[in-house]
């Protein structure tokens, strides 16, 4: 559903845009407004826009207590010292999911969170897969993360 959103809501924002400013010469523009009244297109846009702003925000919430959780665990491996080569299991553990929410930023639709989120993994691990979630997923298995 969420690709869908993400897929479609620029493509109905200008449709609905398009409607906005062609309402007027439309064919049936006259008909419509005769039987649905002078403002029914337009209340009915309107009211479109308020869902697809909501989804929006939706979305934005919820991508935001994502990189919120993995900024605190990034701060928290941080804080902990990176010259540490016998990792304490708070700190193996704390890696452990900083590289899961990595990953999972590999999915995200823009490129600067993927770049970021490649820079990161090679450098907590030392490997060089890009870009590849199934070879990223597979590296931390086998590893135990």
């Amino acid at each position: 559903m969420r690709e869908l959103v993400r897929t479609f809501t620029p493509l109905v924002l200008l449709v609905l845009c398009a409607l906005v400013w062609l309402e007027p010469i439309l064919p049936g523009a006259e008909q419509w407004r005769e039987a649905a009244g002078e403002t029914a297109l337009l209340r009915l846009i309107c009211g479109f826009l308020c869902l697809f702003v909501a989804i929006l925000a939706i979305e934005r919430r919820q991508l935001q207590s994502v990189f919120e959780q993995m900024l605190a665990r990034l701060q928290q491996l941080q804080r902990g010292g990176t010259g540490e080569t016998a990792a304490t299991p708070d700190r193996k553990q704390l890696e452990r999911d900083a590289a899961q929410i990595l990953v999972a930023a590999l999915d995200s639709d823009d490129a600067r969170v993927r770049t970021n989120a490649v820079q990161n993994l090679e450098r907590m691990t030392g490997q060089k897969f890009g870009e590849d979630v199934a070879r990223w997923r597979k590296y931390l298995s086998e590893r135990g993360e």
